[in-house]
């Protein structure tokens, strides 16, 4: 048994029309990522350091399942993997930030009205990092002259303000709240600096 300890970094960046991931090394690759998938909508990213090892001398099986919790990437992608550690760091992407008075400005623009956004009660102050509506179409009683059922669509908006630790970077990964500091967030840099990891 000959057994070797990996770092792997790891990003899903969830969009509404999506979710997109892969594995990268580098500042300069998620950049490149980042780059590649933003379109001026909010995007959340995950960026995920795993700690795992490898036994190089235990091919997976050739029926391609795995027997153990396995990591599928480049290097371990044939041999048996476990995961020993693992951490995250999230964060949002935006061209600018949005904060609730924008949310009633999108809506009564859309709708007409804000819906059920004001019995929210958000924090003003405090940057949107979700924001959707959702439209349920439901049927009443039969209209009299045609006898077909009435249809209305009921409509709810879903909508969360970013928590203390929350961060937003543009699409450069440049971090713009809570401070704008005109370089990748500190977080973010120490957790891919982690290249290494002893297993005792």
């Amino acid at each position: 048994m000959h057994l070797v300890s990996q770092v792997v970094f790891n990003y899903a960046i969830d969009r509404k029309i999506g979710t997109h991931s892969g594995e990268l090394s580098t500042i300069a690759e998620l950049k490149d990522v980042i780059s590649k998938t933003f379109h001026d909508q909010m995007m959340r990213v995950v960026v995920e350091r795993v700690v795992q090892i490898i036994d190089t001398d235990d091919v997976v099986y050739p029926d391609g399942i795995s027997r153990f919790h396995t990591l599928k990437n480049k290097q371990s992608q044939q041999y048996k993997t476990v995961v020993v550690g693992q951490e995250q760091f999230k964060f949002y992407v935006v061209d600018k930030i949005m904060y609730p008075r924008d949310v009633r400005k999108i809506l009564n623009e859309k709708y007409g009205g804000t819906l059920d956004f004001d019995a929210k009660k958000l924090n003003e102050e405090q940057p949107i990092c979700d924001f959707h509506v959702s439209e349920r179409t439901q049927y009443g009683l039969r209209n009299p002259k045609t006898g077909a059922p009435t249809e209305y669509t009921l409509r709810s908006v879903y909508c969360c303000t970013a928590d203390e630790g929350t961060i937003f970077v543009d699409r450069d990964l440049n971090q713009i709240w809570p401070q704008a500091t005109k370089q990748p967030p500190k977080p973010l840099i120490e957790l891919l600096s982690k290249t290494k990891e002893e297993i005792r």
